[in-house]
Formats: structure tokens, C-alpha cells, sequence
């Protein structure tokens, strides 16, 4: 079943707080989490392949986002 989005929250709040004013920050798990789609994580925080398409195109889309692409 789906896991719990509790396991990575701390890690994505460290990487919050490390990020400078001018960089951007992409709360992956945050929103990978909020799909509510338990066909892309194996276990509370390893992604399956359908995962890491989606967590692919998150990133393409912030750099997007961002005029980095």
C-alpha cells in the first residue's frame, strides 16, 4: 500500500532551509506525495519507474519555470 509521506519531510524541510534566496527549490517528494498515486514509490521514499518520469518532468517543468531550459 501507500506509505506514509512522514519519512521524507524532514529531509525536504533540510533542503528548504539550505536554499539561498536566489536558486530554485523543487519539493519533489512534497509533490510527488501529493499525487496520491502509490504506483510511484516502492516503499516510503524509493521511486518506481512511473516515479521518475514523473519526477523528471517536475524538474524539467521548474527549470522551465525558472528560463533555465
Amino acid at each position: 500500500g501507500r506509505s506514509d509521506a512522514v519519512a521524507m519531510a524532514p529531509y525536504g524541510a533540510m533542503q528548504a532551509s539550505l536554499v539561498a534566496a536566489d536558486v530554485g527549490y523543487l519539493d519533489a517528494a512534497g509533490l510527488l506525495w501529493q499525487k496520491d498515486d502509490p504506483a510511484l514509490f516502492l516503499d516510503d521514499c524509493h521511486l518506481s519507474v512511473s516515479g521518475h518520469v514523473a519526477l523528471a518532468t517536475m524538474i524539467q517543468e521548474k527549470l522551465g519555470q525558472l528560463g533555465w531550459l
